[in-house]
């Protein structure tokens, strides 16, 4: 099984910082996907709490996505079920999150971690932090994120990124669909973008932040249902013959 991981949550109202980290790419394993579940629905609870910055620790990738041990150690549709669940857990608790989620991302970032990004409010990237879907060539479709890289980046970037699953797609080429927000060339311009746009939010209105993150997602439906079908969907190509014989050939 995987190296447990992660998750730092560091509170400064109306500021809060959430780091996670895992050996392996900053995969997200169980441990480190309810830790980041636990860590934003604090957020969500916290009186006056107006911006959350995520980030991973690390100058490697920003997300390797779903943890290739965790998944090859999955036996049955119920566990299946459960580890992708909890994808869809943390996606509608960043979605939950009343205020504004600013992720800094300083590195690669494939699979769930592109879920990361888009369920995101403003996304600052390092300009060689590009991006990838690999789930299509593992067997399994990015199905639990789809809404959140729909609504972010559109349609067509989804299907771009699905599809072509063995390529890695540009920082300014996700910039330009929208899954970044800005991007920069420095590390250290990476951080100054992030701390002085965090600090404008928290400055700014309280409830503006608030009523404007509902306008934009007034219209979605109903989040939950969806996410579990998709989890669903998720845990049945997990188990399927072909996918587990391409798991059993990855290292």
């Amino acid at each position: 099984m995987s190296t447990p991981g992660t998750v730092d949550y560091t509170l400064e109202p109306p500021i809060a910082h959430i780091e996670f980290y895992h050996p392996k790419g900053n995969s997200l394993p169980t441990r480190v996907l309810d830790r980041l579940i636990g860590a934003f629905r604090e957020a969500a609870a916290e009186p006056g709490l107006r911006v959350v910055v995520l980030q991973s620790r690390g100058t490697g990738a920003f997300c390797g996505g779903a943890n290739l041990d965790e998944l090859k150690a999955i036996r049955d549709f119920e566990s299946g079920k459960a580890y992708f669940m909890r994808i869809a857990q943390l996606l509608t608790a960043m979605n939950d999150f009343p205020g504004c989620i600013i992720t800094k991302v300083h590195g690669r970032a494939v699979g769930g971690g592109v879920g990361l990004i888009a369920a995101s409010d403003f996304v600052c990237a390092r300009d060689d932090a590009s991006v990838r879907l690999s789930e299509i060539s593992l067997g399994i479709g990015p199905f639990v994120i789809r809404p959140s890289v729909i609504r972010k980046a559109g349609l067509s970037a989804f299907s771009t990124l699905s599809l072509d699953s063995g390529s890695w797609y540009s920082a300014r080429w996700a910039e330009g669909r929208g899954l970044y927000n800005r991007v920069v060339e420095e590390e250290e311009n990476l951080n100054q973008v992030v701390e002085q746009l965090s600090e404008d939010l928290a400055a700014s209105g309280p409830f503006a932040t608030v009523a404007l993150k509902r306008a934009i997602r007034e219209d979605e439906g109903d989040w939950s249902a969806l996410l579990e079908r998709s989890a669903e969907q998720s845990a049945e190509l997990l188990m399927s013959e072909h996918t587990q014989e391409l798991l059993k050939r990855l290292s």
